[in-house]
């Protein structure tokens, strides 16, 4: 019954339009964060994901992907975070769930982008930063897509990551997201066209799809003693020593009552160690890690707690 709905309520005669053949992605293929909360700074999880009824990728009739590459041309795709100027922190970069991907021929390139929401109309603008990954090595569709920037972004405004598809060369690529009506009506995803314009999915002129995509940008406060740190998505973390050489330590402070884990993933968005917490109370805790069994290089950690979820990066010597 459920994968009824979902393959139905995509069919809409608009300009632009799906198709029923809804490829319905499961759930439990990666450990997808989430958070609940309206507040602009728990935004670091799409709304629509956290609240999704269904995770997918939707066809476009004309071929390709709704949120991705498609026959209507679409250049790119961004997905708005809110942040509250008291509160900003430091994107490093984010992690993007891609359910699919064709190469033909030699693979092309696909960027990874960060915009300032200063765009017609608060829609994507300027680029601030971005990086080039490799459709064939750096792209996977089984754990997340990992795109760190060079140069981190402070941001103390809103802001939006994206995929952009300019270089593909051919190339296809799906981007997960939220089932239709999940996203409250937040406006938050949007598509560029090839006229050079960006309307929102919920845009009538674009999909008139409510829908959220599964971006999840990856901060870091370490610049702030963890009790000047704000809460996002519930949490509050810092690790240490950075970089770790025998033991990572992990501080953290959850708000609300939850279950507790950590995940540690590598650089490609593979998780590769997970330690579970049990159950906590809101307030503050410590956990050691050891990481003399990893090799030297760049991770990312993720605490859960319960909805909640937090990504920072470390360095291993």
């Amino acid at each position: 019954m459920l994968v009824m709905l979902m393959a139905t309520s995509f069919v809409f005669a608009q300009v632009r339009q799906t198709n029923d053949n809804v490829r319905i992605m499961d759930s439990k293929q990666v450990n997808m964060p989430s958070a609940e909360s309206k507040v602009p700074t728990d935004t670091l999880v799409p709304y629509g994901i956290v609240n999704a009824t269904g995770l997918m990728m939707v066809p476009a009739d004309n071929g390709g992907y709704v949120a991705g590459v498609n026959g209507y041309g679409d250049v790119a795709v961004a997905q708005q975070f809110p942040v509250t100027p008291a509160d900003g922190y430091i994107v490093e970069g984010f992690l993007v769930w891609i359910g699919a991907k064709e190469i033909v021929g030699t693979a092309g390139t696909v960027d990874a982008v960060i915009y300032d929401m200063d765009g017609a109309g608060n829609t994507p603008g300027a680029v601030l930063e971005s990086v080039t990954l490799d459709m064939d090595t750096d792209v996977d569709t089984v754990d997340f897509t990992v795109a760190m920037f060079n140069n981190p972004v402070l941001r103390s405004y809103d802001y939006a990551v994206g995929l952009d598809f300019s270089n593909m060369d051919g190339d296809t690529l799906g981007i997960v997201h939220s089932d239709h009506g999940d996203a409250n009506e937040y406006e938050r995803a949007y598509s560029l066209w090839d006229t050079g314009d960006w309307y929102s999915f919920l845009s009538q002129d674009n999909w008139g799809l409510d829908i959220d995509m599964a971006f999840l940008p990856v901060v870091d406060m370490s610049t702030l003693d963890i009790h000047e740190q704000a809460f996002i998505n519930g949490v509050r973390m810092e690790a240490y020593p950075n970089p770790a050489v025998d033991v990572l330590n992990i501080d953290f402070h959850i708000r609300e009552a939850a279950e507790v884990k950590i995940n540690i993933l590598d650089i490609s968005g593979r998780i590769i160690q997970t330690e579970s917490l049990g159950n906590k109370d809101a307030g503050e805790y410590s956990a050691s890690i050891s990481v003399d069994n990893m090799s030297a290089g760049v991770y990312l950690y993720m605490i859960e707690a319960g909805n909640q979820r937090l990504v920072k990066r470390v360095a291993v010597q």
